[in-house]
């Protein structure tokens, strides 16, 4: 029984996590239908692989999700995610060992040297800073789910940024200033029935911003269906070296504009068409994938309307 329990212990997070899926028969996409967590960070919990999460602060929140949907105890989750970073800062693989050779300087080299590393140094943290304020700041909505459904009135809004950045928070163009313990901020946000759009904005210093937009459902009564019956699952990935604009529209809804990074990608639900406007060489700058199919998008053009019917992915040109 205690080698049991000790086997257990010396498991990673992601193992339990995978193991419970596993024996309940749920696949990555019942988990994605369940929590919205996109497949690709299910894998990468899964597999132990928290470099793609924003911060732990936001690896902890993926994971607390994920524990709960499968009714696992997420503090327990949490513990063993905890024990797993603190074995890595204990038990580094590598120990560098350096060999200064001796020599003599003469006062005037060494004023020279001093001068040289002092200028490294200013041109270092300037250009350092300049590249902090230019670049769009990141941030994660871990509360609440997209395309929830919710009975309450109000639901709560978590958002996770990077630490020690000087941002500001705005959720539905109302500035957030409330901070919760972990440092997070979070806005008790009121719900109409029906769809509720949560538009969060994070902008620096310079006016740079990051657009991030999310669902929530609220059922009046069980007899009352307004959560949206969506046929494409939608996946805008960034294939580019460059960070870019891209604005979109789902189905006939309003234009989001959201800034890219390298790398960048979200998940999208629609029920029958997305429009996206972006850089003129769309087909090199994302990868898009309707129901994990890739789409052959346009050459030379940056605007273009992507619809599926009958099982069939019809791509156009928009003037």
């Amino acid at each position: 029984m205690a080698t049991n329990f000790l086997t257990h212990m010396m498991k990673k997070a992601g193992e339990i996590l995978k193991e419970s899926r596993l024996k309940k028969n749920l696949t990555i996409n019942d988990v994605f239908e369940g929590t919205k967590i996109r497949p690709s960070y299910i894998e990468s919990i899964e597999n132990s692989d928290y470099k793609s999460f924003q911060s732990q602060t936001s690896a902890r929140g993926f994971l607390k999700n994920y524990a709960n949907y499968l009714g696992l105890n997420s503090d327990n989750i949490i513990a063993v995610y905890r024990r797993e970073q603190s074995d890595k800062t204990n038990n580094p693989n590598t120990k560098l060992k350096l060999k200064i050779p001796m020599f003599e300087l003469s006062s005037s080299l060494f004023i020279i040297v001093i001068a040289v590393l002092l200028v490294v140094f200013v041109i270092g943290f300037f250009t350092l800073q300049y590249i902090q304020v230019s670049t769009p700041p990141k941030f994660d909505i871990i509360e609440p789910a997209d395309m929830s459904t919710t009975t309450q009135d109000n639901v709560k809004v978590v958002v996770v940024a990077e630490k020690g950045k000087a941002i500001d928070i705005q959720i539905n163009g109302k500035n957030i200033n409330s901070v919760d313990q972990n440092g997070n901020y979070f806005y008790n946000l009121e719900l109409v029935s029906g769809e509720n759009k949560i538009i969060v904005v994070a902008q620096n210093g310079i006016k740079k911003e990051t657009v991030k937009e999310i669902r929530v459902f609220r059922k009046d009564s069980e007899n009352i269906q307004t959560t949206p019956n969506p046929d494409l699952n939608i996946s805008i990935r960034s294939i580019s070296n460059k960070s870019f604009d891209l604005t979109y529209s789902i189905d006939s809804g309003e234009n989001i504009k959201k800034s890219f990074n390298p790398g960048e990608s979200t998940q999208l639900l629609a029920k029958s068409k997305i429009k996206i406007e972006g850089p003129a060489n769309l087909n090199n700058t994302i990868e898009l994938l309707i129901n994990q199919t890739k789409v052959g998008l346009k050459t030379d053009t940056g605007k273009q309307e992507i619809s599926y019917n009958d099982g069939k992915i019809l791509v156009s040109p928009l003037p």
